[in-house]
């Protein structure tokens, strides 16, 4: 008795065991354009590739490592077909597509010749396998790393040859319809994430990352360059784990048009970091410059109240939003409203908006009644003096 239950006991978990795919191995390719590599066949149906899978974010090197601090923006996998070399026993895919499940990252496909071979027989002739690229695509406020995850919707087959030439043909023999799965769990975020402690000095850039976990009281001054032109400087309570502190220095086309011939300077923290206590700013600029603040919501320009220190316009603020420094004083007001307004004024006006300058009357209709006058009073139905009262 004891014998029968053991045998249907490993024939049930022979069959739960063919049910359930395991997960493959996503390795590093040293050397290689390509970043990553992972091997399917028409057997992965269902399968998971996690272990081994890049790190990534929004901002930060173009290659993507395998660990939050070598987490980059980019990685490239070659999905690789199975090969058997010895037995000459190669698969190949024939069509391939990608669909992302989270939005922190971005992916796409190229399906190339759908298999890693070369083919002595024709010249060494090269083909080239699937390569999927994933992107970071993170919002400026997802601090922290969390989980990603791609579906890859394979065609795949065996891979057809010439008996006589012995050489690679196209088309593939007894394809199967495939779905294999990319992810892995905390490793997308915007960027990598710096620890910030007092009485040091820190840089934005994209090796050491632009998020500042602030979860300590910053006793002795501390300060983080956000560019080459403007430092921001803490000391105090400031009430939050993790800020983005990412400035872009790059030309706001409104804020251009807004101030016309005047030269500007664009500093833009993209996140609007918010703080418990004050942070001090200094931005580098001539003492002759003038600095606004622009509020991207509404449109507002607004003269920002700032001292001159030494080298540039300092002031303090518990939000850090869009700066302009501007060459010389302009008139604060609204994007959005001067541009409508000046839209108004350029306005070509037509024929019927045209009024007659000394009564305000429309050109034609004061045509047509001067006309209706000339023709009474030569039919003497009116006289010039009552006509002209």
């Amino acid at each position: 008795m004891k014998k029968v239950l053991s045998t249907v006991l490993a024939a049930t978990m022979i069959m739960g065991t063919a049910s359930i795919a395991f997960a493959g191995t996503i390795q590093k390719k040293s050397g290689s354009t390509h970043g990553y590599s992972l091997t399917v066949s028409k057997d992965d149906d269902n399968s998971t590739f996690e272990d081994g899978a890049p790190f990534l974010v929004t901002y930060g090197p173009d290659n993507a490592g395998t660990d939050e601090d070598t987490a980059g923006n980019k990685a490239e996998i070659v999905i690789e077909p199975y090969a058997d070399a010895v037995n000459n026993v190669y698969q190949r895919i024939s069509d391939i597509k990608a669909h992302v499940n989270t939005r922190n990252v971005t992916a796409s496909v190229k399906k190339n010749d759908g298999i890693e071979y070369k083919d002595v027989n024709d010249n060494n002739k090269q083909y080239n396998a699937p390569v999927l690229t994933l992107k970071g695509n993170a919002g400026v406020r997802n601090f922290e790393f969390e989980d990603y995850e791609v579906e890859l919707d394979i065609t795949i087959g065996d891979a057809k040859f010439d008996q006589t030439s012995k050489k690679l043909v196209k088309g593939v023999e007894n394809e199967k319809d495939i779905t294999v799965t990319v992810r892995h769990d905390e490793a997308a975020a915007y960027s990598r994430i710096q620890e910030f402690q007092e009485d040091t000095n820190y840089t934005n850039n994209k090796n050491n990352g632009v998020v500042y976990n602030f979860d300590e009281v910053i006793g002795e001054e501390s300060r983080i360059r956000a560019n080459d032109y403007v430092d921001v400087y803490f000391k105090g309570n400031y009430g939050t784990d993790y800020e983005n502190m990412r400035l872009v220095d790059d030309d706001i086309s409104e804020i251009v048009e807004f101030f016309g011939d005047v030269d500007v300077d664009c500093y833009d923290f993209v996140a609007t970091p918010k703080f418990a206590s004050n942070v001090k700013v200094v931005i580098d600029a001539d003492e002759s410059s003038v600095l606004y603040e622009y509020n991207k919501k509404t449109g507002d320009v607004t003269r920002v109240d700032a001292e001159y220190e030494s080298n540039g316009w300092a002031f303090e603020t518990k939000t850090l939003g869009t700066y302009i420094v501007a060459e010389e004083e302009y008139e604060e007001g609204n994007v959005s409203k001067d541009e409508s307004s000046s839209s108004e004024d350029e306005k070509e006006p037509t024929d019927s908006d045209k009024q007659n300058p000394g009564t305000g009357a429309n050109d034609m209709v004061g045509a047509a009644a001067a006309m209706a006058v000339v023709s009474l009073v030569a039919a003497g139905a009116i006289s010039l003096k009552k006509a002209s009262k």
